[in-house]
């Protein structure tokens, strides 16, 4: 009871721009750990090392991408990097990937996030508070929509080419596709949906291999297996 006490007795850290990714993390994990949050630790430890692994390429494609778009003009408008969290369940990826990058952090760039799944779960928004609560400035930048994958794509495929027709592209606008434990096909179709929104960067953490094999000749699949027929099939 002591410790309990003494834990959520424990100050809130201070952290800003110049607060490093790891120091940040951590603050993250013992403050979830804290609040009893209901995310299980194996999932922090995914969210946290797909991050780790892939955060930094996925945001420095992404800047490279404005940096192209912006040849030419006078490059004084703040340009915006929007993580699309795709089949998120409770979001927590791409919420660390706005907790990591501060306002401030990434120079004339903010990134934002938008976590997309069938529904948004309870979990989502108690995430969301426990983490701003140590990191203020994901409350105001991330946001969910619930909507099938099938019907957000079509729905930005339709943006997209208004936007064309119009000419009213947005330059200064970057988005980085993430998706992890898409289910079976789910993780074929979010890469479809990253080629035919353009997206300046992607990455896919598969869940499993459920359906992804339908179609493969039985023999083939006796022979190379679930994982090595999927591939095929791809």
């Amino acid at each position: 009871e002591n410790l309990r006490n003494s834990l959520h007795a424990t100050e809130l850290p201070t952290l800003g721009p110049s607060t490093p990714t790891g120091t940040i993390l951590k603050s993250i994990v013992d403050h979830l750990a804290r609040r009893d949050a209901p995310v299980d630790a194996k999932e922090v430890a995914e969210s946290i090392e797909f991050y780790l692994r892939c955060g930094k390429r996925l945001i420095g494609a992404a800047r490279r991408v404005l940096q192209n778009k912006k040849k030419g003009e006078d490059g004084s408008s703040k340009n915006t990097i929007t993580i699309q969290d795709i089949c998120s369940g409770h979001g927590l990826t791409g919420l660390l990937f706005i907790a990591c990058n501060p306002p401030g952090r990434l120079s004339e760039t903010c990134m934002r996030a938008l976590l997309v799944d069938q529904f948004e779960p309870k979990s989502h928004a108690i995430l969301r508070d426990y983490i701003s609560e140590i990191c203020p400035w994901v409350a105001e930048s991330v946001s969910f929509e619930s909507s099938p994958l099938e019907s957000y794509a079509s729905r930005v495929s339709d943006e997209q080419s208004r936007a064309d027709d119009s000419g009213s592209m947005d330059i200064q606008q970057a988005t980085i596709i993430i998706s992890t434990h898409a289910c079976g096909s789910l993780t074929d179709k979010v890469l479809e949906y990253a080629m035919s929104a353009e997206a300046a960067s992607v990455a896919v953490m598969p869940c499993c291999y459920t359906g992804t094999d339908n179609g493969v000749p039985y023999g083939v699949r006796r022979m190379l297996g679930v994982g090595l027929s999927a591939d095929v099939q791809r």
